[in-house]
């Protein structure tokens, strides 16, 4: 294995016997330092959607403390809300490939014209409710098409960053 510091992990060889994929990198092998020994084991396959899973509760639990003006303050994306970005967290684990599609063609191919009608789909949900489907979709496995878990994981990061830093508040 070929581990660099600072938080990355470039590589991960096949032939160790895990079922990792492409990369063979996730947060729990993550170091501060070099501890790519040939004795280092890489985590199973299942340790980034816990990942995943934990910070879809994080940002429900975060959600629930939001007054309706903060929820309707600006975010960090553009014209959307704080709201808007919570929401656009249920799309991933929540839409169906028929309304993928129907977003799509009526986006005419534009994927960003489509995620805001797939958001605008579900703008109608209050803010316990968004919350409550965070937590029941908590352990999805959904992933974009072509891509793999980094994919949920950093959409996860970086909003939880668009919701809270224009509120000037942290997620624990």
């Amino acid at each position: 294995d070929v581990c660099s510091s600072d938080l990355t992990c470039t590589s991960a060889r096949r032939s160790s016997g895990s079922d990792w994929g492409r990369s063979g990198c996730g947060p729990s092998v993550w170091t501060t330092g070099n501890d790519c020994s040939a004795g280092a084991s890489l985590p199973r396959v299942d340790q980034p959607f816990a990942a995943i899973a934990a910070d879809r509760r994080a940002i429900a639990d975060f959600v629930e403390t939001l007054s309706p003006e903060q929820l309707a303050s600006p975010s960090l994306c553009g014209a959307w809300t704080v709201q808007d970005v919570a929401t656009h967290l249920l799309v991933g684990p929540t839409a169906s490939i028929s309304e993928f599609l129907g977003a799509m063609v009526r986006a005419r191919g534009r994927f960003p014209v489509a995620n805001d009608l797939m958001v605008g789909n579900r703008r109608h949900l209050d803010r316990d409710r968004v919350a409550q489907e965070l937590r029941r979709n908590a352990m999805s496995r959904f992933t974009p098409p072509g891509l793999d878990w980094h994919a949920p994981l950093t959409d996860l990061r970086v909003h939880g960053l668009d919701l809270a830093v224009p509120l000037g508040l942290t997620l624990d």
